[in-house]
């Protein structure tokens, strides 16, 4: 080969060598740009590792039912931290009701009340702490309340009405199904008694109202009737209005007058008793205390006033009774009238008697009657023979109070 031919050739050879490396480059590039566009496949990749890492749910939700038992002897710190919180509160509102129904001392208290049927009257009638035909003492007085306040909490509560001029305590009880409402909310009857002037030994006014009360009450645990009406109105007893005469005449000075004529309706600067009437009405913190809760209560439409009425006036009486009066006494003298005694002649007694305190200046009975429009029965329950009563030994017109109670009480909604 001559020395053109073999450079020609290999002209030639390295002009085919500078296409194959252009060839080798192009197709490098084609690669690089294969592999630059390599993202797209990669999420094709990338799924199948989405579903392996969403096939592992599946066996966490296995793993939750074996992993309590390894977990529980060895990561407790974990475990309990769930589980704990979630039964404390399942044993917290179990355990609450069983402390308060373990206090069952206190809803046995409220069962002698409410069941107390067959229990409290037969213990009342051995735990009496008072002789109901003898003058009661001023200790025997206040166990006999607290006695019947504990004994039947769910009718009884115990009020004070400020303090006598001697300091002692102005009680007054409130009679009435305590679960239906308190008294000042349903219709009431007031007994009071204790305003006379006192006479020897004889029951003076505090053992007739608490023989009325103690009546009451164990009426309620037996008789249904009695429980009924005490749900829907109830008795305010006031015992003992003036303690300090009642219970130390001796040891007390003579009061400047007498309560039953200082009250503020027809009262006199005057009067035949010597400064009967007081200073002024109202002067005594008694008849203070009790009128002002008595027009505090309009709920009070009846009156029951236990009182001998031996120093009431003779003379004829300017009054005249209302219709209501004249109704009310005779429904009551119906009842009341013994055998052989007319209704009339007995309601006309009722109504003349009525009256009579009622025209008394000063007197509770015609505070009651004028300034709070209320049917006013006076009684005289203390000069009966003393009998043996379901209570113990009573002056006999004792147990006429509860029944003539209960009368007022129904007719209340009449009033």
């Amino acid at each position: 080969m001559s020395r053109g031919q073999f450079s020609a050739a290999l002209s030639q050879s390295t002009h085919g060598l500078n296409r194959i490396s252009v060839v080798a480059l192009a197709a490098l590039c084609i690669l690089r740009f294969a592999t630059a566009q390599d993202p797209e496949p990669a999420p094709d990749i990338q799924t199948p590792i989405v579903k392996p890492a969403q096939d592992p749910p599946p066996k966490p939700a296995e793993d939750p039912v074996p992993k309590p038992p390894d977990d529980a002897p060895h990561p407790e710190a974990e475990k309990p931290p769930a589980p704990d919180t979630q039964t404390p509160p399942k044993p917290e509102v179990e355990t609450p009701p069983p402390p308060k129904i373990d206090p069952p001392p206190v809803t046995t208290n409220p069962i002698p009340v409410t069941t107390p049927v067959s229990t409290n009257p037969p213990a009342t009638l051995t735990t009496a702490t008072i002789d109901y035909a003898q003058r009661a003492d001023e200790k025997a007085y206040n166990a006999e309340i607290a006695r019947l306040v504990s004994a039947y909490p769910a009718r009884v509560k115990q009020l004070s009405l400020g303090k006598s001029r001697g300091g002692r305590e102005l009680t007054l009880l409130a009679i009435t199904n305590q679960q239906t409402g308190a008294l000042e909310t349903k219709p009431a009857v007031l007994l009071v008694t204790g305003l006379d002037p006192a006479f020897e030994s004889r029951p003076a006014g505090p053992e007739a109202a608490l023989f009325a009360a103690r009546a009451l009450l164990e009426s309620a645990e037996r008789e249904p009737a009695t429980a009924a009406w005490l749900e829907k109105s109830g008795v305010y007893v006031m015992a003992a209005p003036d303690p300090d005469q009642t219970f130390a005449p001796d040891q007390t000075l003579p009061r400047a007058c007498r309560l039953d004529r200082n009250f503020p309706s027809g009262w006199k600067p005057w009067s035949s008793e010597t400064c009967a009437q007081g200073p002024y009405p109202l002067s005594e913190p008694e008849t203070h205390a009790l009128s002002r809760f008595l027009v505090a209560r309009t709920n009070v439409g009846g009156v029951m006033l236990l009182s001998r009425g031996r120093d009431l006036s003779a003379q004829p009486t300017p009054l005249e009774a209302s219709e209501c009066e004249r109704i009310l006494f005779g429904r009551i003298a119906a009842e009341e009238a013994a055998a052989g005694i007319d209704a009339k002649s007995a309601a006309d007694a009722l109504v003349r008697r009525a009256l009579v305190f009622a025209q008394e200046s000063g007197s509770l009975a015609a505070f009651c009657r004028s300034r709070l429009s209320a049917f006013v029965w006076p009684m005289n329950a203390f000069d009966g023979a003393v009998v043996e009563t379901p209570l113990g030994r009573a002056p006999s017109d004792f147990t006429r109070l509860a029944p003539g109670l209960a009368k007022l009480a129904s007719e209340l909604p009449r009033i």
